[in-house]
């Protein structure tokens, strides 16, 4: 009404702006009158929204649970019947047949628990001196690897251990009433084993063999390696497809390292290859820990030795 007045050119008088603010005004009260004035909800209604909305967040609470325990794996075993002065080193180069033993991401170090006092599951001191341990795998696909492998295996002559799956039902228990953990500040380093492997191939199918070869063997003849690499492949082979195979040719430990193309060959070889004798020596087979670097640099002395066996070996062809 006032443009239409303002570009009519017509004169408005003070009354007339008076009333077109009271038109205005009784509009706008006119549209925000509600046509039913909502009730109260009673006592009984309020009840019933309360205990339906605690219901739908139990439920959620539940099937968050459900979904946690279900992805969470066990990567565990339980050993018992060790020597009672055994060392974290010993355990974790005996375990590292089953697989990857997990490292602990503050500390580095490989998670490999020794109960000289009591056993984790009954809290009592072992029999006959002997003490139990509780090993943690980095991936849960060792622990049914490490029971077939090494339960009932000896880690020193004589002293044979059992093997087992872990459990934690008594550590469960006893979480819900243990005091809260303090939060670790966020500006601590943590470790992360996962980029330490930088593995593209499925975890548990490198295996790592010992004792293959001398030194003294190696270089008596220039062709050995090339032999022995056709040598070892096709008896690999009879496990399952060989993806690779590595011959560390100044390890003194004689260390050749093949990865297979699935977890079940490399299991195979582990199983019929460790204690095997060859060449007169005794294999050690045992799935790759994910961090020993086996790679040696020749050394002077045996450069030399080398060359000069190499220098008398043409010789030999020239007559």
């Amino acid at each position: 009404i006032w443009n239409e007045c303002f570009f009519q050119k017509l004169s408005v008088t003070s009354s007339d702006i008076d009333n077109l603010v009271k038109m205005a005004t009784n509009q706008t009260e006119e549209a925000f009158i509600p046509d039913e004035i909502p009730r109260m909800p009673t006592q009984e209604e309020i009840e019933e929204a309360e205990e339906a909305h605690a219901k739908r967040m139990e439920d959620k609470r539940r099937k968050k649970e459900q979904k946690k325990k279900k992805g969470k794996k066990n990567c565990s075993v339980y050993v018992n019947g060790l020597p009672e002065d055994v060392t974290t080193e010993e355990l974790v180069a005996f375990f590292s047949r089953g697989g990857i033993i997990l490292k602990d991401p503050f500390t580095a170090q490989p998670k490999v628990k020794i109960y000289k006092e009591e056993t984790p599951e009954s809290g009592t001191k072992s029999s006959s001196g002997l003490v139990s341990a509780l090993v943690t795998y980095f991936k849960p696909e060792s622990v049914p690897q490490a029971i077939m492998l090494l339960d009932e295996a000896h880690i020193r002559p004589g002293v044979p251990v059992a093997v087992a799956e872990a459990t934690f039902a008594h550590k469960e228990a006893s979480e819900k009433t243990a005091a809260p953990r303090k939060r670790l500040s966020k500006k601590i380093k943590t470790y992360k084993q996962e980029s330490e492997l930088n593995w593209e191939e499925e975890e548990g199918t490198h295996v790592v063999i010992k004792h293959v070869f001398t030194q003294d063997e190696a270089w008596s003849d220039p062709k050995f390696f090339e032999e022995l690499e056709q040598e070892l492949r096709e008896e690999l082979e009879k496990f399952g497809e060989v993806d690779k195979l590595k011959i560390f040719e100044f390890n003194p430990d004689g260390v050749v390292v093949v990865i297979f193309d699935n977890s079940m060959a490399a299991s195979m070889c582990v199983e019929k290859t460790n204690g095997r004798a060859f060449g007169g020596r005794t294999l050690e087979a045992s799935y790759y820990d994910g961090f020993t670097d086996y790679f040696v640099k020749e050394s002077k002395e045996n450069e030399a030795r080398r060359l000069a066996q190499f220098g008398d070996w043409l010789g030999d062809d020239d007559k």
